[in-house]
């Protein structure tokens, strides 16, 4: 062998070793499936430096090349192989899914400190990640603008009519039928499309009711209720970009996220178990409620792993059952 080529061989098999650590490390950190955002984050903070190695530039480029060969089959293998966009026809047809999950979400403003996609980011990375530990189920296209009306007085707003949204899911729906597939799930992210999703998925059960239809409405509440009592300091969490919302943003998309610039205002004049029909301009002057100030990765990483769980495990039951959520008890 060459000189030449003994010196590549070496230099490919450090870079090796140097992925092998590197991938130890971030298999720790990454609990659960990753998806690209997350990848990206980590692998800026553990870089080659952070790890303490020393090493030629021929070197660190082969351990790029290494991350990014086992990164390709982990993520290529795994989100985008259950996403409709990514997915051949081929692909699809040899992957045998028998029941979808998107989700819905706004373009809306979120404060000073988080992305106007918020609500579309943190539904859809949800849906990949629940997909990655689901057999059979498809991650369709998200909806990415939703009924944002009360939110219009914070630039930049955009919004569907709700009758626009509900046609709209109607559609997304019947085309999922009209492709053989009857078990549907709806993972929502913005509270104005809450009331257009009940209308949408109620009517298209009563159209077709052999399809089985699910939603997660409300992330945002329910997870207040799996997680630990007390994790959230302000407004139990609660609030447009507040505590929870900018916890699962920084757990999800850090990158996206200014800190620097989170405030937040907590409402004090609403009243208890009783729903007033607001513009968001009547509740804070800021285009925040809550206090997102509060928020830290930590609580997000225990926000998305009790979502998580909650999610596959009622998928889990439902594929182990058919499905079949009727009554066993009846009265004579």
């Amino acid at each position: 062998m060459s000189m030449e080529l003994e010196k590549c061989k070496i230099v490919w098999q450090n870079a090796a070793l140097y992925f092998s650590v590197f991938q130890e490390v971030i298999s720790s950190i990454i609990a659960g499936p990753i998806n690209a955002v997350y990848f990206r984050k980590n692998f800026k903070i553990l870089n080659i430096g952070k790890l303490h190695f020393e090493v030629e530039s021929l070197v660190r480029n082969c351990f790029i090349l290494h991350v990014l060969n086992w990164f390709g089959k982990v993520y290529l293998g795994g989100i985008l192989n259950n996403e409709l966009h990514y997915l051949t026809g081929n692909k699809y047809k040899n992957k045998k899914f028998d029941k979808v999950i998107f989700a819905i979400g706004s373009c809306e403003n979120h404060g000073e400190h988080l992305p106007f996609g918020t609500d579309t980011f943190v539904s859809h990375i949800l849906a990949q990640k629940v997909a990655m530990q689901v057999d059979g189920l498809l991650v369709l296209p998200p909806i990415n603008i939703g009924y944002s009306g009360h939110y219009a007085d914070f630039a930049f707003s955009l919004s569907l009519k709700s009758e626009t949204l509900i046609a709209v899911i109607k559609d997304m729906i019947e085309s999922v039928i009209s492709n053989g597939i009857s078990k549907i799930f709806v993972m929502n992210g913005h509270d104005g499309n809450i009331a257009p999703i009940e209308i949408a998925t109620r009517e298209m059960k009563v159209k077709y009711p052999e399809v089985k239809i699910a939603t997660l409405d409300a992330w945002w509440v329910a997870v207040g209720k799996l997680i630990p009592r007390g994790t959230f300091e302000a407004w139990n969490g609660l609030g447009h970009a507040g505590e929870g919302e900018t916890s699962m943003a920084l757990q999800l998309f850090e990158e996206l996220v200014q800190m620097e610039y989170a405030k937040g205002v907590v409402p004090d004049n609403l009243v208890d178990h009783i729903d007033i029909k607001w513009l968001f301009n009547e509740l804070t002057n800021c285009g925040v409620t809550g206090d997102p100030t509060k928020a830290t990765k930590e609580k997000g990483c225990l926000m998305e792993e009790a979502l998580l769980k909650l999610l596959v495990d009622f998928f889990k039951k439902m594929d182990a059952n058919n499905w079949n959520y009727s009554s066993t008890v009846t009265l004579s």
